[in-house]
């Protein structure tokens, strides 16, 4: 089974700070899709990319906002996208800038390809989403604006692209957007492209943010491979604090497989549902233990109805109860 495809929570809090300022609901459309505000906000782990393109469709639907995608596209910045926007401030150049680009994209956006296509003059940035299908047209107006933000690194908040090429179907609302207006466009081609003037390339940042390290472990380079259990593991996570978990049932429609297929393959990896839960509460609980948090603060922290419970599911996972553990300092082992 091919791995699905996930993306960093925080690439979708330039959508909600979009929302927000629209005066939008948008916890409403984020539990609806099972997307924690709380991850979103903090920026941490990772998401389904199809519940965030079903959360854009919904926003569009209900609220008319055909322009979503396109957000603020004058004042958006790499800075907005978070951890990777700050890696690539470290660039020297834009074709250095280009090449950290393409390794590092299928980390924040899994199913997603970068590459560059240079000519004498006019060269193209171009970004592929695997999956993209004609009428799915806000995460490819996001990736036009994102493909700009890195060329104004060196060109400036002002920079317009040459021309643009969209994976997506034509739609009027593009005529109506700054960042496009009268540049000259194509639609459904093989990706999203952007084009700028080659000299570009060698053009130096201006302002390069400081950074310890070149990439965290939540931004690695390579392609996603992963197995169903795992990507239900990153999932339901952050859901555990949050105190929102998803049915089975409804965890497999998020991970678009069947009720069976998801009981089926988790049998396979030696796990179940409720085993799987389990096990990222005593994870959790390891932590929180390490932190010498109480045992009601734990409780209620994992959504279990008194420390009695929380022992006794502890005990089960580890042979020992939470203070033995402790006191013993298991923890590492």
């Amino acid at each position: 089974m091919k791995p699905i495809d996930l993306c960093e929570a925080g690439a979708l809090q330039p959508f909600v700070n979009c929302m927000q300022r629209r005066g939008l609901e948008v916890e409403h459309y984020l539990e609806q899709q099972w997307i924690s505000p709380a991850q979103v906000d903090s920026g941490e782990g990772k998401i389904i990319k199809r519940q965030a393109w079903k959360m854009f469709e919904e926003v569009q639907r209900r609220e008319g906002l055909d322009s979503l995608g396109f957000l603020d596209g004058d004042s958006f910045s790499v800075d907005d996208l978070g951890e990777l926007g700050s890696i690539l401030r470290q660039s020297s150049t834009l074709q250095d800038a280009i090449e950290t680009f393409s390794r590092l994209i299928p980390s924040f956006a899994e199913g997603n390809t970068v590459w560059l296509e240079r000519g004498p003059v006019i060269s193209w940035l171009w970004c592929l989403t695997d999956g993209l299908d004609l009428e799915t047209r806000v995460p490819d107006h996001f990736t036009i604006v994102v493909l700009s933000s890195v060329i104004r690194m060196v060109a400036g908040p002002d920079w317009r692209p040459e021309k643009i090429r969209f994976q997506s179907a034509a739609t009027r609302t593009v005529d109506k957007i700054s960042l496009v207006g009268d540049r000259e466009c194509q639609f459904e081609q093989v990706g999203s492209a952007v084009a700028f003037k080659t000299e570009l390339l060698a053009s130096q940042m201006t302002c390069r943010s400081p950074l310890s390290s070149p990439a965290s472990p939540g931004l690695q380079e390579g392609s996603p491979s992963r197995s169903l259990g795992e990507t239900l593991r990153l999932v339901l996570s952050p859901r555990i604090t949050d105190h929102s978990l998803p049915s089975a049932i409804e965890a497999a429609e998020i991970l678009g497989v069947s009720r069976s297929t998801l009981s089926r393959t988790l049998l396979a990896e030696g796990s179940g549902y409720r085993k799987m839960i389990e096990r990222i509460r005593f994870e959790i609980a390891r932590e929180l233990l390490k932190e010498n948090c109480s045992l009601k603060e734990i409780a209620h922290e994992l959504g279990y109805s008194g420390s009695n419970n929380f022992s006794r599911a502890f005990l089960r996972m580890s042979g020992f109860t939470p203070g033995e553990f402790r006191r013993r300092n298991l923890f590492d082992r």
